[in-house]
């Protein structure tokens, strides 16, 4: 029976193999003796991120192997690669065809076509919610978020593995940040069209502590804070975004910014 890959990144990383029916599955853990060297879980978390993408070997050598010898470097990979795909496909033949890789000339690609009935990411699965989720609001207004996405935003988390400080993970870490962020705020301005401040606040302040550098974030936060009557929470954040603007970006309170707080000061709706 052949068997779909899932790979959990947001947490602690684990490798599953899930029969087709969903049962059957058996977990790879980080610490699992079957990967053998560290380098081949590291291998797969490359893979893995770059889930349907041509690789190839020069970039994967630079990524994985930088400052190593050429000749080093490709002999290391020629190894560890064929050590992964007797983790994955302990039975496959060394010349035969594998599921999970489709080999080129110098191009190596993991999942051809991001087919989920043989390999999955959380990541991928995240990225997936979200854009569901903003192209089908932005034909409706005032619509509900989904369960999907709210349970998706509720558990995110970057990934935290012993690969985050890689600048490959680091790229990758940033682009599912901005993509939670952007999902955060359309989150909270979904609240507040359905009149709903507490939830909006909830979720403008998970993108002010994701992104603290987000200017949008701060003011969503603030006029969420007003809407529920607390004017005097709402001037605090006025002063916590002024303080993490500064911070962050060396920039003073913007105009908008000002704005708001003089008009919460006066006792004006914003």
């Amino acid at each position: 029976m052949q068997h779909s890959l899932s790979i959990t990144f947001m947490g602690n990383f684990c490798a599953l193999f899930i029969s087709n029916t969903g049962q059957d599955a058996t977990a790879l853990p980080f610490d699992d003796k079957r990967w053998g060297r560290p380098i081949v879980k590291r291998l797969l978390i490359y893979f893995a991120i770059n889930m349907g993408k041509p690789l190839t070997r020069d970039l994967i050598l630079d990524d994985l192997w930088h400052g190593s010898a050429l000749d080093t470097a490709e002999g290391s990979f020629k190894t560890v690669f064929s050590a992964l795909r007797q983790v994955l496909e302990p039975e496959l033949l060394p010349k035969a065809s594998s599921r999970f890789f489709f080999v080129n000339q110098q191009n190596y690609i993991f999942n051809v076509g991001n087919d989920p009935a043989v390999a999955r990411t959380d990541l991928a699965t995240f990225k997936s919610v979200v854009e569901t989720e903003m192209r089908l609001s932005a034909a409706h207004d005032a619509t509900m978020p989904s369960t999907a996405l709210l349970d998706m935003l509720g558990t995110w988390q970057l990934i935290a593995t012993e690969v985050a400080s890689e600048p490959w993970a680091i790229e990758a870490n940033e682009r599912t940040r901005a993509l939670f962020v952007q999902a955060c705020l359309h989150t909270a301005n979904a609240f507040a069209d359905l009149a709903r401040p507490a939830d909006s606040g909830h979720w403008a302040e998970r993108a002010t502590q994701a992104a603290p550098w987000s200017e949008e974030a701060w003011h969503m936060l603030i006029r969420a804070r007003a809407r529920t009557g607390n004017t005097a929470a709402a001037l605090r954040t006025c002063d916590e975004a002024t303080t993490a603007l500064q911070r962050e970006l060396g920039a003073p309170p913007s105009s908008l910014l000002r704005w708001l707080a003089e008009r919460l000061r006066a006792g004006q709706v914003i």
